[in-house]
């Protein structure tokens, strides 16, 4: 079955994108992950801790449960395309950054850049909020409630109409 098969407009009305995405990685992805994982056990062995090949291996073991979540959570994407292209305006600009005067200054424009992208990807108003964002802040919303403050849990009101 194609991507677009699994991603397009195949779905019944009671059954989610996200769950028809999910059901078809169990069905096609774990016999394949299986295999992987298998395969690695096995060869972890016989290279040494110290060897390029060695520490590959264990580190994807280490990382297994990241690498596998794509199953269980059709939301997953199995890979990184669209963030990847959201921050490329941002990766060109890089070399401005040399310019911002310091080292401060480019983390800032670091974080400030991350923040704008995130919004774009959620959908968010970037200018609105983030000067409702910096009110709340100056209100002394303690810190451990700046969750809330978060592009994803923007009120509708910054929500970019569509």
């Amino acid at each position: 079955m194609r991507r677009t098969q699994i991603e397009g407009s195949f779905f019944s009305p009671v059954q989610s994108p996200s769950h028809h995405r999910g059901a078809h990685r169990r069905q096609f992805s774990v016999p394949i992950l299986e295999r992987l994982k298998a395969f690695l056990v096995t060869h972890a062995d016989r290279h040494l801790s110290k060897n390029k090949m060695g520490q590959a291996i264990r580190y994807v073991l280490r990382q297994w449960g990241d690498l596998t979540r794509f199953v269980d959570d059709g939301r997953i994407d199995l890979d990184t395309n669209a963030v990847e292209r959201m921050f490329k305006p941002t990766i060109l600009l890089r070399k401005n950054v040399h310019f911002l005067g310091s080292d401060e200054g480019a983390e800032a424009w670091g974080i400030h850049s991350s923040i704008i992208e995130t919004c774009k990807l959620n959908g968010v108003n970037a200018e609105p909020y983030l000067k409702w964002v910096f009110d709340q802040i100056a209100m002394k919303l303690p810190r451990s409630e700046y969750e809330k403050l978060l592009p994803w849990n923007a009120p509708p009101e910054f929500w970019i109409k569509r």
